[in-house]
């Protein structure tokens, strides 16, 4: 790894951790969310849906900066190489590391407004009904449907069937881009060599 890559990588661990700290956790007065810090309250409380969602989006979005920044001018060298060395695998030109970042910044959007579903049952012996709440931020998630009531039990999730399905269409659509522009032009070029300027 470059020093980029490694800059990128202990800033996404740091950033995992401290969202391992500070979870967000459930709202006593209803769909809303609070981040506090994890040593006094209880882990059943604690939103797992939202949690690993901020982690998968750290994640994603620390390997395309990583897988970006591939092939990156080393300090040690001193020079921009046009051609990878044995073994650093293919650098990416300026077309695929512009339809890279595209695709990271879909998946992230989609993070920031998921899916909802409303999941509510009317007694304790009646089966849990899921339904699709609509698209909402993940600050401001959609009130429960039905309203609550007295004998009513109704909760707001992030609806990750229909969600993971999104992110994965936009995986492959920007993969196989990013594959078609394979060919293109590299952005980075090589300094010229004296031998071929002579006569």
């Amino acid at each position: 790894m470059n020093r980029e890559q490694k800059i990128i990588l202990w800033a996404a661990v740091v950033v995992i951790v401290l969202m391992a700290l500070c979870p967000p956790y459930y709202s006593k007065g209803g769909p809303s969310t609070q981040y506090l810090f994890v040593w006094p309250m209880p882990i059943s409380a604690i939103r797992f849906d939202r949690l690993f969602l901020q982690w998968l989006c750290t994640i994603v979005v620390a390997s395309g900066l990583m897988y970006a920044f591939k092939g990156k001018k080393s300090k040690s060298t001193g020079s921009c190489r046009k051609h990878p060395q044995a073994g650093e695998g293919k650098v990416l030109n300026r077309y695929q590391k512009a339809v890279l970042l595209v695709g990271i910044a879909v998946i992230v959007l989609m993070a920031f407004f998921p899916p909802w579903a409303s999941s509510y049952r009317w007694t304790r012996d009646t089966p849990t009904v899921r339904c699709f709440a609509g698209y909402a931020s993940i600050f401001s998630p959609p009130p429960p449907w039905p309203p609550p009531a007295k004998n009513v039990s109704t909760r707001v999730d992030i609806f990750f069937r229909m969600l993971i399905p999104q992110w994965f269409l936009v995986a492959v659509i920007t993969g196989s881009i990013v594959l078609r522009l394979e060919g293109k032009k590299q952005a980075y070029l090589s300094p010229p060599n004296p031998a071929n300027s002579k006569g």
